[in-house]
């Protein structure tokens, strides 16, 4: 029996991977039991089964079951494989069509004779209440976090600070009080952000400027030394409401970045990004 195992984990803040390999072992043991050949590896590390983010590994796994390139899929619980509800539909459709077994430490289902089918369809549903669960805790966390003006978990850190979120770079944070200056006595933002790639100043992740870039740190309440919530009922803001003073220090004082935020809010105001072109000039 041919066999494509399968191994999942959310969060790998290390990048140690261990958390996948230690699945990994335990299927090969499943496997050996099973007298199945593992003929396909498939590993999505640090990576969401809500069916928010592209999973490479998942894809290759529903294109082996397509092609008919396995007999069995082993993964070590069903939640690693799937907690959305868009990609479990398509798995199941895929294996339906297949007619093919799929295995987990302590259980399988076989979709050629139908046995073990509803128990499948029990634990997918399982996995997607806890991803319900998950994300109602997380907002609340969110939510906590904005009030108390608390560090946000997780995420890259901000340009002006270091990756501690709360001490500032001096250097980057002399570049945004420049740039808050300039745009503020009227100079365009794409003006700044040619000035600033001239000069080789990256971004946090090294890459060039852009004016959306450039917008998202100046609108920002952080710069302000205060915290505010882009995510409302689900919607995310590019600007959002300040909610409570932060614990970390301002780089530029939250007047300036008020000027700056309804600058940047006028729905009257320019943000196509491109700059008008005149006839023979």
């Amino acid at each position: 029996m041919r066999a494509a195992a399968y191994t999942r984990i959310s969060r790998d803040d290390d990048g140690s991977r261990l958390g996948g390999e230690r699945q990994a072992e335990d299927l090969r043991r499943e496997a050996e039991r099973r007298q199945a050949d593992i003929v396909l590896y498939l590993e999505d590390n640090d990576l969401s089964g809500s069916g928010k983010v592209r999973r490479p590994a998942y894809e290759r796994l529903i294109d082996a079951i397509t092609q008919r390139e396995v007999d069995l899929v082993l993964a070590h619980d069903l939640d690693r494989l799937n907690r959305g509800l868009s990609d479990y539909v398509r798995f199941f459709v895929a294996c339906e069509e297949a007619r093919i077994k799929v295995a987990w430490i302590g259980g399988e289902a076989d979709f050629a004779t139908g046995t073990g089918v509803f128990e499948l369809e029990l634990r997918a549903s399982f996995a997607r209440e806890e991803l319900r669960k998950i994300r109602s805790r997380n907002r609340r966390k969110a939510l906590e976090l904005a009030e108390n003006g608390k560090v946000a978990s997780g995420g890259t850190r901000a340009f002006g600070y270091e990756a501690d979120m709360v001490t500032i770079r001096p250097t980057e944070a002399a570049l945004v009080r420049d740039a808050a200056d300039r745009v503020l006595a009227g100079e365009s933002i794409r003006s700044v952000c040619r000035d600033w790639n001239a000069r080789s100043i990256p971004t946090v992740n090294r890459a060039t400027w852009v004016p959306m870039t450039m917008r998202r740190v100046l609108v920002s309440a952080r710069i302000s030394g205060r915290r505010e919530r882009c995510t409302i009922d689900g919607k995310r803001r590019a600007i959002g409401t300040i909610v409570a003073p932060a614990v970390w220090p301002a780089i530029i004082d939250p007047q300036k970045s008020d000027r700056l935020r309804r600058l940047f809010g006028d729905p009257g105001r320019r943000v196509n990004g491109h700059a008008t072109k005149y006839l023979l000039t």
